[in-house]
């Protein structure tokens, strides 16, 4: 018999042999004063007895219910760490799983790509969010991450001209409280591009486990993305490769690009 199934019984068992064990008490010691009137004595004892029961059930009832929710949350772990990719949800609830975990996080590498076509609803529904903005101040936060066991985040985010204003701004808003002019931790390459590139954010923790977060583009007509997720390593492994040929044909200035393609 498994511990589970012995603690299962034993509240199941407890319940009612404390409430016969109350039940009996209060007959005999008879606290209102019944004497001998044997009917009105039982009354109150089986009160009582009814009472403790009602209680000893509730407590069980609790218990199973966040033994219950327990298990549930190891599966989901356990599933989601053995599929090769899972459906995360919405731009904004991906937002909203980074910034979660933001503070366990050593490096992030992250790209923005988008097209004339998507960019306003891209904005809207995603730049423009009081959940971006919340992100930001958190990539600031964990940049300058004062913590001594914790080293310090990394973020690197490489991108098209439409996301240079917004890299520029986050730069800004990491300068501004690591009171620097030139944030460390933060780090933006540009690259032009013809064709659609897909996003991606490859976020790496302190522990050395490593996840990518795909499917962020609002191409779709009339549809929203679903964002993907996966922490497989083969999975993973791509994307890096994709991310590292992106890095190493990057310029730090947008202005470059246009130099380079005019001269």
């Amino acid at each position: 018999m498994t511990k589970v199934s012995r603690q299962t019984i034993t509240y199941l068992v407890s319940g009612p042999i404390l409430a016969v064990f109350v039940f009996i008490v209060s007959y005999y010691t008879d606290p209102f004063d019944f004497k001998n009137q044997d009917v009105l004595s039982a009354l109150p004892a089986f009160l009582f007895s009814v009472v403790v029961l009602f209680i000893t059930h509730l407590i069980s009832t609790d218990t199973e219910v966040r033994k219950t929710t327990s298990l549930s949350a190891d599966v989901y772990t356990a599933v989601k760490n053995h599929m090769h990719v899972v459906v995360l949800g919405s731009p904004e609830k991906a937002l909203d799983y980074i910034e979660r975990n933001i503070s366990d996080l050593r490096e992030v590498l992250n790209t923005s790509f988008n097209t004339q076509t998507e960019k306003e609803r891209a904005n809207e529904k995603f730049y423009d969010t009081n959940g971006y903005a919340s992100l930001t101040k958190a990539i600031a936060n964990n940049i300058k991450r004062s913590n001594s066991i914790k080293q310090k985040l990394v973020w690197k985010d490489i991108g098209d001209s439409l996301a240079k204003e917004r890299f520029l701004s986050i730069k800004s808003e990491c300068a501004k409280i690591a009171n620097k002019a030139i944030p460390e931790g933060y780090k933006i390459k540009f690259i032009a591009h013809d064709e659609p590139q897909i996003n991606f954010i490859i976020l790496e923790y302190l522990d050395g486990e490593k996840e990518v977060l795909f499917n962020w583009d609002f191409r779709s007509n009339g549809q929203d993305p679903l964002v993907m997720l996966s922490k497989e390593s083969k999975i993973v492994e791509m994307f890096a490769v994709q991310y590292n040929l992106l890095w190493e044909n990057g310029v730090e200035d947008y202005d470059n690009i246009i130099t380079r393609s005019t001269s």
